[in-house]
């Protein structure tokens, strides 16, 4: 299992929301693997926030956005078959 020396295993709960937030804003810019029609209207794939998230392995990346849904923050397809993720609400 890949761990980090001072945190141990890396969980979901290690990656605070924000900076999901922040990702997710990059994505809609930089993105690298979603769809889009204009730059400003980007749809954002899961891989594009793991592109931004490199430190984290991808299925803690995915269980903290699966966390986030389930408190209603975001909304979308946690497997990457669509680029469909959306903000509800921010934390």
């Amino acid at each position: 299992m890949r761990g980090d020396p001072i945190w141990g295993k890396v969980k979901a709960s290690h990656i605070a929301d924000a900076t999901v937030f922040v990702a997710l804003d990059k994505s809609r810019y930089f993105g690298k693997y979603g769809n889009h029609t204009e730059v400003r209207d980007r749809n954002i794939c899961i891989w594009d926030v793991q592109f931004h998230l490199p430190q984290f392995p991808p299925k803690v990346v995915r269980a903290k956005l699966m966390s986030m849904e389930k408190r209603g923050l975001l909304t979308g397809c946690w497997c990457g078959c669509r680029a469909d993720i959306e903000i509800l609400k921010y934390a």
